[in-house]
């Protein structure tokens, strides 16, 4: 096999190796890609409290969720709790 043969043979292998992994990681079984809208202020605001810690938004947002399905408490807080400052908030 020529030499040029054999590049085009590693190379094909890489690019399906590489287009497998992140096709495997972009369609783990256990996550969902979901998109939501933030008020600005309390972004800023999150970002600026978490800027020297390890707690991302992704990281905040499934533990939230978590407490929301196990912790009854915690419920009742975020469905009584009133978003200040936004006029007629649907968030």
């Amino acid at each position: 096999m020529s030499d040029i043969f054999y590049f085009i043979d590693i190379y094909n292998l890489y690019i399906d190796i590489k287009f497998t992994y992140i096709y495997k990681m972009s369609n783990n079984a256990n996550t969902k890609l979901t998109s939501v809208k933030i008020i600005d202020r309390n972004y800023y605001e999150f970002k600026k409290m978490t800027l020297d810690t390890d707690l991302t938004l992704q990281k905040f947002v499934n533990r939230a969720i978590d407490l929301f399905l196990k912790d009854m408490d915690f419920k009742n807080k975020v469905q009584q709790h009133e978003t200040g400052g936004v006029k007629n908030s649907k968030y």
